[in-house]
């Protein structure tokens, strides 16, 4: 399963990427946005959660895009388990650490300077995969 975590910019910016995922990725992406935006609220929990339960449902999903990644916390969750964090053009996320692998994406169709658009974004992340299997 594929799984993808977008961090900084704006909450608006951030559902822009996801949006862009689902319509144009063939809506093989669900996406999923949790409400709460306190640090230790137990977000990366409920991720976690979210992740095993996608993992063993009934139905299970080809891929999850997190539109809001607010702590390092959740971004671990997500490299845990085999997922990528993207960081959206904008405002640097505060508590969202820039690893090597994560990608910059914007917002924008064809993306602009050193962001890929989420398509491409996309594309890269599908590459990494198949190479790594």
């Amino acid at each position: 399963m594929l799984v993808i975590g977008l961090a900084g910019s704006t909450l608006e910016s951030r559902e822009a990427v996801a949006r862009r995922l689902h319509e144009d990725g063939g809506r093989q992406l669900v996406v999923w946005a949790m409400t709460g935006y306190r640090i230790g609220d137990g977000r990366a929990n409920a991720l976690a959660r979210a992740l095993e339960g996608a993992k063993t449902g009934r139905q299970p999903v080809e891929g999850l895009v997190f539109t809001h990644v607010l702590t390092e916390e959740e971004a671990a969750v997500i490299r845990k388990h085999g997922g990528f964090v993207w960081h959206v053009c904008g405002m640097p996320s505060n508590n969202v650490i820039i690893r090597q692998g994560d990608l910059l994406v914007t917002e924008t169709e064809g993306g602009e300077r050193h962001f890929l658009d989420p398509i491409e974004a996309l594309s890269e992340v599908l590459l990494a995969r198949g190479a790594a299997a």
